[in-house]
């Protein structure tokens, strides 16, 4: 964007010295324009508008022109500033109000822009732009329903209405009802066959129907009226890559890279043609390319980092260059105390440099910071294993070895981060979901599974199954013989992502939770799954065992991390006690299989020590048996609705 706006200042200078060096006026670049906007040739527009306005600041109809064209591009602010100076000029005009209405919904201005056009209808009752303005500002509030009685309404005033028709087919596509979404698409293709947004429409419901082919057929048409057009050609690759045609693809995109160099998502379905093609280092390139443009783009960077992680080595450059990345944010967020932040960045970061002598020793520091010294003992050691202990690890290791002399895990001579402790079987699938990314729901399902391995008690033995439906996956779950499995479903937007997911009895297929979270604004990816994540994995009991004992004391395979706290009071079951669960957060068993109760006394990271207190006349507690949580009241599960996608509106004022 920066570039073009940068070749538009030149091109605008040019065009002025031209203007006076050959006499033309204001309304010669105004009626260029006109024609320039009306073949959506945007930017040009833009240029010659700014060029009449410079030869007379008081021209209306240039203002008017620099609101559409800023707006065409969703430029929104920077039109609202001409809409504003040209209705200054013409107060009365009330299609001058409505294109005010219509920017301000683009900036989300929702109370602002409805008061706009109650007050068009005020005066004018029968105005369909003010009536659009309605409907557009239904959907933006997640009621399409709506939002098609009033364009239905505006049909019968103006039956051959493009507008009306094409965020007809739109809404109903929204709405899944496909059959209605058809029926206004025929009529649009009978008005306006020439017509690039109608095709493209055109061809987003044939994407919705699963008709690739015809799909395909109208995005070529749509690109024949106007070939730089860039939703038709990211669609155009869209239906290739579902067709796993990746050579045509990639043929697609490479043909506009001139044109559309600095368009992130151009690169990033490069990305993934180049990944289907097995041309890895190209696609390494193609997705490093978004960052360059669009720095925030975290599926992206999620998309390039599990693409190194299954092509490249231990040790490979590449991997070292984007762990740094991580090595980085996390060291910002560990400086401001953001403990938990950090510890993502720095785990991320390990998994593509598991060799970083200074990543690791960050990621340790975490972990004393947080008060756990047996972790950091721990990761210590794994420098002192890996050869690249010097004398400042040296003197670290001593120093932590010296601080765990009073522990638990001393006075029981016991090395808890060696333990093999109780783990739930959990099997993960995919489920549906918007994305603007292709592809991004499974990038980003293996990136939630990374999250999730540093939830000791989890342990992941499924695999990411696009799109599987409650069946298949209850089926697959069985076979693997998982304790539990869940279903992801993610949503994104341009502006919005969510996650949700449902957790199932891998025993009886029964649903025990569910959950669902939305975040806008920066780092919504990672924050939105790293929450999820942390709530999934908090979901699951509490299951410990009975690791020794002497005399009324025990030791335990559960301490700081999960949960347990000093002088909370746990049973101890007979080890046969527990088959298995139907519904958290408690276990089924029966009263004959307690054997007595478990004070808390002290606690280490992993394991905790504890006063038991037995049946007065049998003591039958042996090491093996199984430590849990009194019975909780069940929480109810709540309905989670799929969050609102700005997107839907954001197509609809897009539509001239």
């Amino acid at each position: 964007m920066t570039s073009r706006f940068g070749a538009a200042v030149f091109v605008l200078y040019f065009l002025v010295a031209a203007a006076t060096a050959s006499g033309q006026n204001a309304s010669e670049f105004y009626s260029q324009g006109k024609k320039a906007l009306d073949r959506e040739d945007y930017y040009a527009a833009i240029e010659y508008f700014k060029t009449a306005l410079d030869l007379n600041n008081t021209y209306l109809e240039p203002l008017v022109g620099l609101a559409d064209g800023y707006f065409a591009i969703s430029e929104y602010e920077e039109a609202l500033v001409h809409i504003e100076k040209a209705r200054v000029l013409d107060r009365l005009n009330t299609a001058l109000a409505v294109s005010e209405g219509r920017i301000r919904l683009g900036l989300g201005q929702f109370d602002e822009a409805r008061n706009v056009f109650e007050e068009v209808l005020e005066k004018e009752p029968n105005n369909i732009d003010a009536q659009f303005g309605l409907a557009e500002l239904s959907i933006a509030f997640g009621k399409p329903a709506n939002a098609a009685a009033l364009y239905e309404k505006a049909l019968r005033i103006s039956p051959q209405n493009r507008r009306a028709l094409l965020s007809l087919v739109l809404v109903f596509d929204e709405m899944g009802e496909y059959e209605v979404s058809g029926r206004y698409l025929e009529q649009v293709l009978d008005y306006y066959p020439q017509n690039a947004t109608v095709r493209y429409v055109a061809a987003k419901h044939m994407v919705e129907q699963g008709s690739y082919e015809d799909a395909v057929y109208h995005a070529r048409v749509a690109l024949t009226v106007k070939p730089d057009y860039l939703d038709a050609t990211l669609l155009l690759s869209r239906v290739y890559l579902l067709q796993e045609e990746f050579r045509m693809a990639a043929d697609v995109l490479e043909d506009v890279l001139a044109r559309f160099k600095d368009e992130a998502l151009i690169w990033y379905n490069l990305g993934i043609a180049y990944t289907r093609l097995e041309r890895f280092d190209d696609a390494v390139q193609a997705y490093a390319r978004v960052f360059t443009i669009q720095p925030d783009d975290e599926i992206a960077r999620i998309a390039l980092e599990n693409l190194l992680l299954e092509s490249t080595e231990i040790g490979d450059s590449r991997r070292e260059r984007f762990a740094g990345y991580h090595f980085e944010r996390g060291s910002a967020f560990l400086e401001r105390n953001y403990l938990e932040k950090a510890l993502q960045e720095f785990r991320r970061g390990l998994v593509l440099s598991p060799r970083s002598k200074e990543g690791r020793l960050l990621y340790a520091m975490v972990y004393r910071s947080l008060g756990l010294e047996g972790k950091y003992y721990s990761e210590l050691r794994v420098l002192a294993d890996l050869g690249l202990k010097d004398q400042e690890i040296e003197n670290r290791l001593e120093i932590a070895a010296s601080l765990l002399r009073d522990t638990v895990s001393s006075r029981w001579e016991i090395s808890q981060y060696d333990l093999v402790r109780n783990r739930y079987k959990v099997a993960l699938y995919l489920g549906g979901g918007e994305m603007v990314h292709m592809y991004g729901n499974f990038e980003i399902g293996k990136y939630f599974n990374h999250l999730l391995l540093s939830y000791d008690k989890l342990d992941l033995s499924g695999t990411l199954l696009v799109n599987t439906g409650f069946g298949a996956a209850f089926n697959d779950a069985r076979d693997r013989g998982a304790d539990y499995f869940a279903i992801l479903s993610f949503d994104e937007g341009t502006r919005h992502f969510s996650a949700s997911w449902e957790l199932f009895s891998g025993r009886t297929g029964a649903r025990l939770a569910e959950y669902a979270i939305l975040r806008t604004g920066n780092n919504r990816v990672a924050d939105g799954l790293a929450g999820a994540a942390r709530v999934f994995a908090g979901k699951f009991p509490l299951y410990a065992e009975i690791l020794a004992r002497e005399f009324d004391s025990v030791l335990i395979d559960a301490g700081w991390v999960d949960g347990v706290e000093k002088n909370d009071e746990l049973l101890i079951l007979r080890r046969e006690a527990i088959k298995g669960t139907s519904a958290l957060p408690d276990f089924e068993y029966s009263e004959e299989d307690v054997l007595g109760s478990v004070t808390i006394s002290d606690i280490d990271e992993l394991i905790a020590e504890g006063v038991i207190e037995k049946d007065p006349f049998f003591d039958l507690i042996n090491v093996g048996d199984r430590v849990v949580y009194p019975p909780q009241e069940e929480e109810e599960i709540s309905t989670v609705e799929r969050p609102i996608s700005d997107d839907l509106y954001r197509a609809i004022l897009r539509i001239r």
